[in-house]
Parts: structure tokens; C-alpha cells; sequence
């Protein structure tokens, strides 16, 4: 049905559409037996269009299993429930030769992977993996749809002959086949930026469906690098109730997210993920909503939480190292708990040749019912790797800097006296790799602990490009950002408060290459 101006389409849901009086009706295409006309089934007078969405849902699952759709041509040869035996009798009644070689064609190139898997085994994030492997190889939108639909009728086949449930076959027509993307505590879009990497060595998409930062300032800074409009950002994790992330967030595959890491990081006040006398919370409090007494990188629960809530097949973690050392035994029980499995890793940025000394793990967590496992890229930079081929800090600076950025005579006798006294948080002069970026980056304070460029003009920050390209962000970025507004302390912050870019695109990439392999 094309949208006219008697009825506007549901963006959320398919085959949904809403009449100009506001109420909402579904529409089921159906199709009785082979060679015949389709036929259409129609119900209004819903008050929302989840309310027409799950009703038509009912209906297609009482269509699927009253309907002979074979008319009566099947006649199974298959003498057990291998996929391959189901298929090759699928095969045998196909209505002609054409149509036998189309499908041979597609299990051919896609679903012998499950040639001697019981059909009754394959599960909904089979067909997940099948159709999302599809999109990130870069087969065209029709080619997908097509496998689509033929892969729904060989289920409905396998149905009608008793062979499994119609399970799958009510489900795949509505099934995403892009990677689709939320990111929590988003900051200025590490992944984003990985991502849009992949986007241009690849050719292909993921669509976000939102990111959230509170901060204002670092939500504009978002908004100006990844050119989204700030309408786009949920904000605040703790607003994000259970219903709202459940009508406004189902249906996405990947969420990435790194909670803050004050209460867990050497340098912060190491409180861990819990107020003092609070417990970790169980199952029933995340997926009720009865969590309280986190403190700020105890929001990794919170997002744990909106993962139960929406249920997507994986989520990609980033904290300080340190968060290990915080009940890991727990935490790794309560990811379980709520049906994820977990594989985690430490990498250090400088070994993804980005010259700062920067640890941090990562987690990844994919949905039990998702069929593939997870291994870790190696780093690219190791102890076989020949001195040639790895960028030192030095090769990172910037020749001609603004005068701004240099400091006095005094500040100069000042920091070089803390470094001869070995005080603790003192600024360094570093040439093979800077130390690690934190909020205190860029700062006008000598006495602070940041990385500081000595040259031929005198002692200095690290200006806003080298900021941004010392996280792996393109230096234009930092431009980008003093042009409008922010101050070189502003784009340290930000930088410091974020992921190097190269790390995730590596986490990701592997991820992709997983989920294609199968």
C-alpha cells in the first residue's frame, strides 16, 4: 500500500499505517497457494501504532499456521531434519527448474553453513548473522531482500511439512539487515569516527539511531564533528526509563559505550561502581528498574540495563584498565545474567601506532542466541615490529604553533624543577610516545600533569589539532572546534575524555569480519 493522503506509514513499524483521524490499522499481504493472486487482510481502529504493530504480529502467526500455503504440492522426501536433506527436498518441489536453480544458487553461496545442522536448531540470530553478513560484505538492499524472501519461503516450506515451527518465516520480513548503532556517554563520537572510517575503506553504512551525552558543550562538539543535528541525543542515561527505551530503541544491533571512569581510575577516587553500603543489583532490579546507589562508572549497570531492555545482539565497553579490579567476578556474572556472553582484552593505545602511552579494556558482549564467539585483534605494533615502522610522538608534532600555547620564563623553571624533584603528576617532555591524555590536557596550568612539547621557540601544550590527532581524530577536528567557541582546555577535555579511535575501529572491525564469517 503506498502512502497517499489518506494514510501516513508507520516509521517504526511495517505494514502499520495511521488514517487522517489518528487511528491506526495494519495491512497483511497473503498468499494462499503457488500461481495464486495474493490476497489482503485489513484491521483498524488501534489508538497507537504499537498496539495496530502487535495485533498484526497475532495475525500473521495465526495466518502462518492455519494457511496451507502449498496448496497442497508439497510432498516431502526428506527422511530426517539435517537442513541440507529439508532443502534438498524443498528443492524437488520447487514449481519449476528456474526456480530450483535460484535457490541452489542461494545455499550455495550462503546457507551451506548450516548443512548439517538440525533445522529445527536454527534460531532467530542465525538468520541475524546470515542477513547482516550479507549487508557488511556490501550486497545491494534488492539482493538482500531478495535472500530474504527466499529464505522465508524455504521456512514456511520446512513448516508446512512439519519439519520445525513458523517461528522464523513470521519474523524475517520484518528483520534488519544493517548494523545499526547506539552509543551511551557518547562524548565527541570515538566510534562514530571508527565507524565513518570503515564507512569509506568499505562502502558501507550503519545507521545510528541516537547517541547520548549529557553535557551540553560535548554534545555540541558532537554535533559539529559528525554533522548531527543535537535533536538526535537522549541526553541522560538515568531518563531513559524502560518503556521509552523499549518503544523508542528496539531493533538496533550495536550499542558502544564507556561509563565514566572517575571512581575506578588511579587518578581519580577510586569509590568503584557502588555508593558505600549498596550491593550490586540483581536481575530483577535492572530489569524493574529498582537500581540505585551507582556511582558515576557504576553506570556501566545502567546501560547494562538498557541492553536488557532492548535486547541488542552486541555491546562494545571501554573503561580504565583499573575497572578489573572492581568486583570483576560480580560484574561478569551480572552481563551473564542478563544473556550475554563476554570477552574482554587490555590494549595500550601506543601499540595501534598512535604514540600515547594510553591502557584501557574493552569489553565486548554478544547475545546468547547470537552463534558466533569472539578473539581480539592482535595490535599491530609488537615487539617484532621494526623501529621504521612506528610513529614516535615527535613525527606527531606540530611545526608552526601559535603563540599561545607556549609558556613564560617562570612557568618553564617551575615544571622543569618538579621534573628534577621526580614529583608525582608532573608534566613530561616524552618523544616516543606522549603519556596518557586526560582531562587536564591542553590546560593553561604547567603544574598539572599533560604532556608539554619542548622546541626551538621554548615550552609548550599541545595545541587543539595535536590533541585531537594524538586520540587518532583528524587534526582539522581540532580547528573545527576552536573556530566555533571551544578553548584549546575545552578540546583537551573532550580528547581526554574519549577513546582512541584506531583501538575501536580495530575491536569493530574484527567484529564486522566475525559476524560475516558466521
Amino acid at each position: 500500500m503506498g502512502e497517499n493522503k489518506r494514510y501516513k506509514k508507520s516509521e517504526k513499524y511495517k505494514g502499520v499505517y495511521q488514517r487522517k483521524d489518528g487511528t491506526w490499522f495494519y495491512r497483511i499481504k497473503i498468499t494462499l497457494g503457488v500461481g495464486e493472486k495474493p490476497t489482503y487482510i485489513q484491521q483498524g481502529g488501534f489508538d497507537s501504532e504499537e498496539v495496530a504493530h502487535r495485533s498484526r504480529l497475532l495475525r500473521l502467526n495465526i495466518e502462518l499456521y492455519s494457511a496451507d500455503k502449498w496448496n497442497g504440492t508439497a510432498k516431502s522426501t526428506a527422511i530426517d531434519n539435517t537442513f541440507s536433506t529439508v532443502f534438498s527436498s524443498f528443492l524437488a518441489d520447487c514449481e519449476s527448474s528456474s526456480s530450483q536453480k535460484k535457490y541452489q544458487a542461494l545455499y550455495n553461496a550462503h546457507l551451506k553453513r548450516w548443512s548439517s545442522k538440525d533445522i529445527a536448531d536454527i534460531q532467530d540470530g542465525d538468520i541475524d548473522i546470515l542477513l547482516l553478513g550479507l549487508s557488511l560484505k556490501g550486497y545491494s538492499e534488492s539482493y538482500i531482500s531478495s535472500t530474504r524472501k527466499l529464505v522465508k519461503k524455504f521456512f514456511q516450506y520446512a513448516h508446512h511439512i512439519g519439519k520445525c515451527n513458523g517461528g522464523i518465516a513470521q519474523t524475517l520480513s520484518s528483520k534488519n539487515y544493517q548494523l545499526r548503532v547506539l552509543t551511551l556517554f557518547s562524548g565527541i563520537g570515538a566510534p562514530e569516527q571508527a565507524l565513518k572510517n570503515i564507512e569509506q575503506k568499505r562502502g558501507i553504512t550503519f545507521p545510528s539511531v541516537g547517541y547520548c551525552e549529557e553535557n551540553n558543550r560535548t554534545s555540541l562538539a558532537y554535533s559539529l564533528l559528525h554533522n548531527i543535528n543535537m535533536d538526535n541525543d537522549l541526553v541522560d542515561v538515568m531518563e531513559m526509563d524502560r518503556e521509552a527505551c523499549k518503544h523508542n530503541l528496539s531493533g538496533y544491533d550495536l550499542m558502544i559505550f564507556g561509563s565514566p571512569c572517575q571512581d575506578v581510575s588511579n587518578a581519580g577516587e577510586r569509590a568503584g561502581l557502588l555508593e558505600e553500603g549498596k550491593s550490586h543489583p540483581s536481575y530483577i532490579d535492572l530489569l524493574y528498574d529498582r537500581v540505585d546507589g551507582l556511582t558515576r562508572s557504576g553506570l556501566f549497570y545502567r546501560a547494562l540495563q538498557i541492553a536488557l531492555w532492548t535486547q541488542p545482539k552486541f555491546l562494545i565497553f571501554e573503561n580504565v584498565a583499573q575497572f578489573l579490579k572492581y568486583d570483576f567476578e560480580i560484574v561478569s556474572q551480572k552481563i551473564e545474567e542478563v544473556g550475554y556472553k563476554l570477552y574482554y582484552r587490555t590494549y595500550n593505545s601506543r601499540n595501534f601506532n598512535v604514540p600515547q602511552n594510553r591502557s584501557r579494556v574493552f569489553f565486548v558482549m554478544i547475545r546468547k542466541d547470537i552463534p558466533i564467539t569472539f578473539d581480539f585483534p592482535d595490535p599491530p605494533i609488537n615487539k617484532d615490529t621494526a623501529p621504521i615502522d612506528i610513529i614516535k610522538a615527535e613525527d606527531w608534532y606540530e611545526k608552526n604553533v601559535s603563540d599561545e600555547y607556549y609558556l613564560t620564563e617562570k612557568q618553564v623553571l617551575k615544571a622543569k624543577e618538579r621534573i628534577a624533584n621526580k614529583k608525582s603528576y608532573i608534566p613530561n617532555f616524552r618523544r616516543t610516545y606522549i603519556s596518557c591524555l586526560t582531562t587536564n590536557a591542553g590546560k593553561n596550568d604547567p603544574y598539572v600533569r599533560q604532556t608539554l612539547v619542548e622546541d626551538e621557540k621554548g615550552v609548550r601544550y599541545l595545541s587543539s589539532e595535536e590533541l585531537m590527532r594524538f586520540q587518532g581524530f583528524p587534526m582539522e577536528y581540532g580547528t573545527l572546534l576552536r573556530e566555533n567557541g571551544f578553548t584549546n582546555e575545552e578540546v583537551g577535555k573532550l580528547v581526554g575524555n574519549s577513546i582512541t579511535v584506531p583501538v575501536i575501529q580495530a575491536i569493530l572491525e574484527k567484529l564486522i569480519d566475525t559476524i560475516i564469517e558466521g
